[in-house]
């Protein structure tokens, strides 16, 4: 089973529920890339993002992992972390943001070191604890959360906000974008935006 696909360049890269593949040459062949990693379980859930030449896995339970030979070796960053419970990662430029248990972190210098968002404070007033997903849109950041509810950020979570408007108190489960598109998965069937989430 995949889990998820991400694409770097020319180069193609899929998580299943044991292992990480690379493809250069779309999809014909795939190689194994998983060494330097910790076991990857059937329970594990696998994303990607990259800043240049890096590659990053955030990987569930296990952290946040870069690859500088499109996974060839990786190197684990997550010192700095709150914890190991990567739920999801995105960059803007060179910012590689993390969303673990109830908090969302920053890097500025491939892990090096970590900074906390104001994430955690924000969701310990208002009762959110997990943001599942993240997902970048130029330079804002949209989170979703284990209870269904949509925030964003425009200043690297500094502050942030609940896109509200068209989906109050409606569960949403999914999100992407689509140029300057976002849909939004809920209960009572797919939302549109088409101002960063402002209205639906």
């Amino acid at each position: 089973a995949i889990r998820s696909i991400f694409a770097k360049g020319t180069n193609l890269f899929a998580a299943t529920i044991e292992n990480i593949f690379f493809s250069s040459n779309n999809g014909n062949n795939w190689v194994s890339v998983s060494k330097g990693l910790p076991a990857i379980t059937g329970s594990s859930a696998i994303q990607f993002a990259a800043i240049g030449d890096t590659l990053y896995a955030g990987i569930d339970e296990n952290g946040v992992f870069a690859s500088v030979n499109n996974g060839a070796t990786w190197t684990d960053i997550s010192l700095g972390l709150p914890d190991r419970e990567v739920k999801s990662i995105t960059t803007i430029g060179t910012n590689l943001f993390a969303a673990t248990y109830n908090n969302i972190s920053l890097t500025t210098d491939n892990g090096a070191t970590w900074t906390q968002t104001t994430w955690a404070k924000i969701s310990n007033s208002n009762g959110i604890f997990d943001p599942t997903r993240l997902i970048r849109k130029d330079t804002v950041i949209y989170v979703q959360t284990r209870e269904g509810k949509l925030y964003s950020t425009i200043d690297k979570g500094a502050t942030w906000q609940r896109e509200h408007v068209g989906l109050s108190n409606i569960p949403t489960y999914t999100f992407f974008t689509s140029g300057e598109n976002i849909f939004a998965g809920t209960d009572n069937g797919i939302y549109l935006s088409t101002n960063k989430g402002e209205s639906w």
